[in-house]
């Protein structure tokens, strides 16, 4: 395949704290977006959402270019458990490790999507949003707009996200959906349970223009100045994410964006 163009940066700018990855060879093209914790455990000093990221990132290197979808992704969560088991300190749900990934496998001439990363594929783009996310983006909204209401300023309320805090409990009980096949369940790589069910495939051929995104971007377009100029606009005019984009999070102090985001658009040959 042929990069075109590529970006990865974090929320605070360093990478070195970024819960998003990208992982590129002659075989693979792989966008990792590691899940913010519920939880309080470090994991060799850094979050569990950026420990996930970099196991996969490791290991997407030995992965087999002959590997299915199903094959890749059981083996990528089979290591995240490993890691997990590792070092755990507390086995509850609120502490795994957890990861969104969408990958291009350049042997099976296909795109497999596990999570919530987003794909555009010559020109046309494919959404993977939780409806459980949708729901409680649009929660965390009612919950803003009625401390607006009461006086409090958009400063005030990105310094301490009322919203957020109150929808937490939610964000939790949101963990027992992962994986199930139900209204509100959806597909991680937790290291616990996986259903290859809930992995989407697209078909690609050569020449085709692919872009694979995290879901830091609010939208991705065909080229990255437009996706950023686009998310530029959101963190300038909405930046706690509550009016124009709803999201579960928005920007906090000290932050350039509302959530870490990668970007990839290459061609296959």
């Amino acid at each position: 395949m042929r990069i075109v163009e590529r970006k990865l940066i974090g929320k605070k700018k360093s990478t070195e704290l970024c819960e998003d990855g990208l992982f590129i060879s002659n075989d693979f093209v792989t966008v990792v977006d590691g899940v913010t914790s519920k939880g309080k455990q470090q994991w060799k000093g850094i979050s569990s959402g950026n420990y996930a990221k970099n196991i996969i990132v490791e290991k997407m290197a030995v992965i087999e270019k002959s590997a299915s979808a199903e094959e890749c992704l059981s083996q990528l969560n089979g290591h995240l458990k490993q890691a997990y088991l590792k070092h755990v300190q507390d086995d509850n749900i609120s502490e795994w490790i957890r990861a969104s990934v969408i990958i291009y496998s350049r042997e099976r001439n296909e795109i497999w999507s596990y999570g919530d990363c987003n794909c555009m594929i010559n020109k046309k783009f494919f959404g993977h949003t939780k409806l459980i996310d949708s729901v409680l983006a649009t929660l965390r909204s009612i919950i803003i707009n009625n401390e607006i209401m009461h006086g409090k300023s958009i400063n005030e309320l990105i310094a301490t996200d009322v919203g957020r805090e109150k929808i937490m409990p939610f964000l939790k009980l949101q963990l027992d959906f992962e994986n199930r096949n139900c209204q509100f369940g959806y597909p991680i790589l937790n290291g616990h349970s996986f259903n290859q069910d809930l992995i989407v495939k697209y078909a690609v051929k050569t020449d085709d223009e692919i872009i694979l995104a995290s879901d830091g971007y609010p939208k991705i377009f065909s080229t990255l100045e437009e996706s950023e100029q686009y998310l530029g606009e959101i963190v300038t005019n909405d930046p706690l994410c509550y009016e124009k984009y709803l999201s579960t999070k928005g920007l906090q102090k000290g932050s350039i964006s509302f959530d870490d985001r990668c970007y990839c658009r290459f061609i296959v040959d």
